[in-house]
């Protein structure tokens, strides 16, 4: 949005044309002698200041501003201990993701515990990441005993809450792989807006394999993704 600056000119003047100018976005100090001026190129998302005759160029952004640092992570995981909505006193790590097991009745409760972690309930973007889920989660002495009276799954962020069958993450990712059980989402009995992972194992449903589930009581818990830089 653009909002007024003292002492610079937004260029270009419409707020919403972020391609014009071949995607140059600028603050144009109108005291060039005092202020530096900044350009942000929205096709590299490089960003650029000048001062006089002086130049300076900044990389593109590795990571967004959902991606947290570490020790506010510690902090908030510690914060969420002391509030007892984790299931264990454990989390999971891969690459720069942390994924933690929080409690939620609701999807709702739990994507709010999920933002109190500092992320969302999880989005799950490949096969690899589904695999090594259902890995770490299923199994003798793993999460997946402690769940067997809590629904024997965790909530995960795709809902389709907005339109039925339009699956869409809460985190905002665009997702296109799925892992739905056979006949899967069905949407049965109807309000199954809410995607779950399931870890159990029977003759028709894997550990990993996903479901539609409506917000009756069965699933207590949620599964957490929060992105560390």
């Amino acid at each position: 949005n653009k909002h007024n600056l003292y002492g610079y000119e937004y260029n270009p003047l419409n707020s919403f044309d972020c391609i014009g100018n071949n995607g140059l976005v600028s603050l144009v100090s109108l005291h060039p002698e005092l202020n530096p001026s900044y350009h942000y190129q929205s096709s590299t998302t490089e960003i650029s200041c000048t001062y006089g005759d002086f130049t300076v160029s900044y990389p593109a952004c590795e990571k967004p501003t959902e991606y947290i640092s570490r020790d506010t992570f510690n902090q908030n995981f510690n914060d969420a201990l002391i509030a007892g909505i984790l299931l264990e006193e454990n989390y999971y790590e891969r690459d720069d993701r942390i994924y933690v097991i929080v409690e939620g009745s609701t999807w709702e409760e739990a994507q709010v515990n999920a933002n109190q972690l500092g992320g969302n309930l999880v989005t799950i973007n490949n096969q690899e990441e589904n695999e090594w889920l259902s890995n770490e989660l299923f199994g003798p002495d793993k999460a997946s005993q402690l769940l067997e009276n809590n629904g024997s799954a965790v909530w995960m962020g795709m809902n389709d809450r907005e339109s039925e069958g339009s699956w869409e993450a809460v985190s905002g990712e665009n997702s296109s792989f799925s892992n739905w059980g056979p006949g899967e989402p069905n949407n049965g009995g109807g309000g199954e807006a809410y995607s779950i992972f399931l870890l159990f194992d029977s003759y028709n449903r894997d550990p990993g394999m996903w479901n539609d589930q409506p917000n009756d009581g069965q699933v207590q818990y949620g599964l957490a993704e929060i992105k560390i830089n």
